[in-house]
């Protein structure tokens, strides 16, 4: 049985690129029946130009896996080693919430700098959640 906490966050976040996906995948079909992007752009992405909504939300899926590996390491990390931090486990919590307002920023009116903002949030509080497992390790 897992009782490490950090496993909840952990799972929100999985939950959260899974919605992102299905998310893309309803405006690629709408995008396709509606005649703004052929069935046959998909196969290589590079037989037209897509429209800005199929740009924007295949741009959005490939950053929830990017700086998001960072976060998945660490939690297997602090996982695997029981390490249980109350820090830890905020920073988490945070890091999920920044994706969240990242996807909604990026997904919705995507303004540059709100979205860049809260990039760079959760790229400092995946940091944060090594330092703090570097220097319980250190301590150890």
């Amino acid at each position: 049985m897992i009782s490490n906490p950090i496993f909840l966050p952990l799972f929100a976040m999985i939950l959260w690129t899974f919605a992102a996906a299905v998310y893309v995948l309803r405006i690629r079909t709408l995008s396709v029946k509606s005649g703004k992007v052929s069935f046959k752009y998909f196969k290589t992405y590079d037989s037209e130009v897509p429209p800005r909504e199929i740009a924007q939300t295949n741009r959005h899926i490939t950053n929830l896996f990017e700086v998001p590996v960072l976060f998945y390491a660490v939690c297997a990390v602090v996982l695997a080693s029981n390490y249980e931090s109350i820090l830890i486990l905020v920073l988490a919590w945070g890091f999920v919430a920044s994706r969240v307002a990242h996807s909604i920023i990026h997904l919705g009116q995507n303004k540059i700098l709100p979205r860049m903002i809260t990039f760079f949030v959760g790229v400092l509080i995946v940091l944060g959640m090594w330092i703090e497992l570097l220097i319980a390790h250190l301590n150890a």
